[in-house]
């Protein structure tokens, strides 16, 4: 069984949000009080950016031309990034955020 190592709270209920029901990528309710809830948008700008620092330096390291290097920098991208979003969690915990819940979106008088 997994352990978590950097638990969070749900930013509603105040309650612990386990890492398994946490989705990298659209919302997920908290198994407390059921609200709709996300990883905030700066988290994952900055786990991005740190995955991309980390495909590049491997790149760099690895290669001795500029073709090369591109090349190893994309194929690195989506490993890393896979990687990030599993280790980076679990040592440095994450931080997530309440869905904003916008209602209805007009688009104008309807005829009926």
């Amino acid at each position: 069984m997994a352990t978590e190592m950097r638990p969070t709270n749900c930013p509603v209920c105040g309650r612990r949000i386990p890492l398994a029901i946490v989705r990298l990528t659209g919302s997920f309710p908290c198994p407390n009080c059921g609200e709709g809830l996300r990883l905030s948008k700066s988290w994952q700008r900055k786990q991005a950016g740190f995955g991309l620092v980390l495909a590049i330096a491997a790149a760099y390291l690895s290669s001795d031309t500029a073709a090369t290097m591109f090349l190893v920098a994309v194929l690195l991208s989506l490993p890393v990034a896979f990687i990030v979003g599993v280790v980076v969690p679990r040592v440095m915990g994450f931080t997530i955020e309440p869905v904003a819940h916008t209602g209805w979106l007009h688009l104008g008088d309807s005829d009926e």
